[in-house]
């Protein structure tokens, strides 16, 4: 380091690399890093400082190298700000700071410069670095602060410790002191970088585990396992130094093991004013691993042999300290009941874990996995969301919207398009940054400031302008999408009262209008429905043998690629021995064409036996007479057809003789439904589902007959349950039957896996608890209801939640 050459009048017992380091030099290294393109690149350019670090580190304590503390730390907490555990909390984000340096720069706050400071997101300035408040602040502070800085990085670091203890102490004025200090000694863009470390996000273009590779090869593991940089940094300060052993100890917080799943795992807090004290709730801890046992470094142990360990250690009790239930499992059916029977008891999922796995902190490849329904296709019910907000993002996300504001619409009670929009949750996963490119260019033109002295009429958001977006868009200008989360949970943030636990984007519902999403009362019913669990069936295993990949693989043979070729009835006639002129066709060849005949007669049907020749109708030629043009056969011009003919009918007719290309006239189709009616087969019915769908598309409004068109419902009107034979003869749930037909329902007499509602008598529960115990044993359960539920839908006109009408 060409500025921290260890001079003759420095005391090396008494100086650090930090105090002879200027800060500058780490902030040109985190600009060249910045602008170095490729992975290995910026690594050399770091690894090529901290070498130097090393040196001059050897340099400085030569005498007291086994005793000193100095080391790579006061660097390292500024390379990785997020990690940094030591010190508080600086109290101040983008806007607090803009605020401060508005004040300490002396800054009007009408003034262009403050405007860019306080508005850094607003929509009409994001261009290029807009968005980002260091770039911002660097634009602002060019010309008003020293083109090079004075101050050492252990001099940043001490202001840093004083913004982050006089926060905690509420002294404003010591704060901004330290501030002014920072200001007055550094440059604009010594600012810049110092402002991404105080918001802890650096934006170097280089991973904290590239960092930790290029400091030492254990750093990242055993960061894991202490969550302490300055530990990493003291006992690792020789690279040939090897950490063998997980060094786990009492007090010693590290980063846990975690289920091999794609999102990160959920961490929360347990404050005890809030929690224990305001709401009287007492915490209960649940132990589900040891990991040391007097002294003893149980990781490299099984998770079998752990175990044992926790059974003798651990005393249960009750409401205090309670051990994790396990079971064995050895199929993979054994795996699905266990995640059916947590769905069944509203439970957010699984962990299923090797037996011999070890514990490795800090990883997803362990040896666990973390199964919830929303991991598995078709067990969750999605929701259709309507974007009404958007948040800018930052990192790799900046200068875009990176997380949305999505909403529900109030719906207006003369079925009208609805006007207003309540926001009900954030979302910023399950789109790739691609997708996210191109989406943020199909809505950029709409996006308009959200101002909360002039807020929109159309969206409401929850008292206090809380969740408040960046900026918002018109309804009518936005577009559906499609989310996935794990519950819809209780949330004072957003205006619908509620909000969903873990969402993410599915899919952009281009097939959908923007007055088509859910409204509140879906999502009121929703919530009743399931008790905010969104899991709405049970995991099958289809298709899935056990065992099956085991033993000796067949050899897969590939089949024949035959070639595409456009379809027959896309090709043109082919009219090659076909000459006309305006009076006749004629036929040329040496084989014979086809036979015209007008009835079958003897000769016609010794000629059909045969199987080898066309026989059509005379009618068929004289159609070619008064049109004077080629018309291709269709079914109904042929008495006999032969088996290529009846091959290429088979690609361009339907059953009944009706093209799939071409349009057909009025006598056409009488003729095919003549011939449907003496086809002697049975012509498929329509499914409740598929008339429920045209009602729907056709009818919605003007027909109330398919109310229970979707609703499959067994009457408790049985002795024996499931056995029509036992029909009571004076049941007074008859005359309710015959009514939900008339609305559209079907009516089951046996209790099969199809049935979505059984209805009993409230004066006859006799059979109560064996339907109750019958719906336990189903994939899909029934809701039993009594006939309450059957008049509050045709009072509403719509199905009504069953919970209040349940037994």
């Amino acid at each position: 380091m060409a500025d921290a050459a260890v001079s003759s009048d420095v005391n090396p017992t008494s100086s650090t690399v930090a105090s002879l380091v200027p800060f500058a030099e780490l902030c040109g290294l985190l600009e060249k890093i910045s602008k170095t393109q490729g992975n290995d690149k910026k690594k050399r350019v770091l690894k090529d400082f901290v070498d130097r670090w090393r040196n001059l580190h050897d340099d400085l304590h030569k005498k007291d190298s086994d005793t000193t503390m100095d080391s790579f730390y006061p660097a390292m907490r500024l390379l990785l700000p997020h990690l940094e555990r030591e010190r508080m909390a600086y109290g101040v984000k983008e806007n607090g700071l803009a605020r401060l340096m508005i004040k300490v720069l002396c800054l009007a706050k009408d003034s262009q410069d403050a405007q860019r400071l306080l508005n850094y997101r607003a929509v009409k300035t994001v261009q290029g670095d807009a968005g980002d408040f260091a770039s911002m602040a660097y634009f602002v502070l060019k010309t008003r602060c020293p083109s090079r800085g004075s101050l050492t990085i252990q001099q940043v670091n001490e202001a840093l410790d004083s913004i982050a203890t006089n926060n905690a102490a509420r002294k404003k004025e010591a704060v901004e002191e330290s501030i002014l200090f920072l200001l007055k000694n550094l440059s604009a863009v010594e600012q810049k970088w110092l402002v991404r470390m105080i918001v802890k996000e650096l934006k170097m273009g280089l991973s904290q585990a590239s960092v930790f590779s290029v400091y030492h090869t254990d750093a990242e593991d055993f960061f894991n396992v202490n969550n302490s940089l300055e530990k990493v940094c003291r006992l690792l300060r020789n690279p040939a130094t090897r950490m063998h052993e997980i060094g786990i100890s009492i007090f010693s917080p590290f980063t846990p093991m975690l289920g091999d799943r794609g999102s990160k795992g959920e961490q929360f807090d347990i404050k005890s004013r809030d929690v224990v004290e305001a709401k009287g709730y007492q915490p209960c801890v649940m132990v589900f691993d040891i990991l040391l046992y007097n002294d003893h470094v149980l990781t490299n142990l099984p998770l079998r042999q752990r175990l044992e360990y926790l059974e003798k250690v651990i005393v249960p009790v009750d409401g205090r300290i309670l051990l994790s239930q396990h079971k064995e499992a050895r199929t993979n059916q054994d795996c699905v009941d266990a995640l059916n029977d947590a769905i069944d008891n509203r439970e957010e999922g699984i962990m299923v874990k090797d037996a011999e796995s070890t514990y490795r902190p800090n990883t997803r490849k362990g040896g666990w996995w973390k199964l919830k329904p929303e991991y598995v296709g078709g067990l969750m019910d999605e929701l259709d969301l309507l974007i009404i907000g958007g948040f800018f993002g930052e990192g790799h996300r900046g200068g875009m919207m990176s997380h949305f504001l999505c909403g529900v619409a109030v719906p207006e009670a003369n079925g009208e398009e609805p006007k207003v929009f309540y926001s009900f949750c954030k979302v910023g996963s399950g789109y790739s940054k691609n997708q996210l490119r191109e989406f943020n260019q199909r809505l950029a033109e709409h996006w308009q400031v959200f101002d909360k002295r002039k807020p929109p009429a159309c969206i409401e958001l929850a008292s206090g302008f809380k969740e408040k977006p960046d900026a918002w868009i018109q309804p009518d200008k936005s577009c559906i999408v499609q989310v996935k989360a794990a519950e819809i949970i209780v949330s004072e943030r957003f205006k619908v009262g509620y909000t969903l636990r873990f969402p993410r984007v599915e899919m952009i519902r281009d097939d959908k209008p923007w007055h088509q999403c859910m409204t509140t009362a879906d999502i009121e019913d929703l919530r009743q429905k399931s008790g905010g669990k969104l899991a709405g069936s049970r995991m099958e295993l289809a298709g899935v043998e056990e065992g099956a990949g085991r033993g000796r693989r067949k050899r897969h043979i590939a089949p024949r690629v035959q070639h595409p070729k456009l379809m027959a009835r896309f090709q043109g006639a082919d009219v090659s021995n076909v000459t006309q002129d305006i009076n006749s066709v004629n036929f040329q060849g040496k084989t014979t064409f086809c036979i015209l005949a007008e009835k079958t007669n003897v000769k016609v049907t010794n000629l059909i036996k045969t199987d080898k020749y066309d026989i059509v109708k005379v009618s068929w030629f004289q159609k070619l007479l008064d049109r004077g043009q080629w018309v291709d056969w269709t079914p109904s011009d042929m008495i006999h057809a032969s088996a290529g003919t009846r091959k290429r009918f088979l690609q361009e007719f339907d059953q009944y003789g009706d093209s799939f290309t071409e349009d057909i006239s009025e006598e056409q189709l009488k003729d095919i439904f003549h011939a449907m009616d003496h086809s002697g087969t049975d012509i498929p019915t329509m499914k409740p589902e598929d008339i429920a769908q045209l009602e729907e598309e056709y009818f919605s409004e003007d027909s109330p007959y398919g109310l229970f068109r979707t609703c499959r419902i067994y009457m408790d009107s049985y002795m024996i349950v499931g056995n029509d034979s036992t029909h009571i003869a004076t049941s007074s749930l008859d005359l309710l039957a015959i009514e939900l037909r008339f609305f559209g329902a079907t009516i089951s007499s046996r209790l099969d896996s199809d049935v979505s509602h059984v209805l009993v008598d409230k004066r006859d529960l006799s059979r109560l608890e064996q339907l109750k115990i019958v719906r336990r044993g189903c994939k899909r359960k029934f809701h039993i209801v009594t006939e309450e539920w059957v008049r509050a839908c045709l009072e509403e006109g719509t199905l009504c939640a069953e919970k209040p009408y349940e037994l």
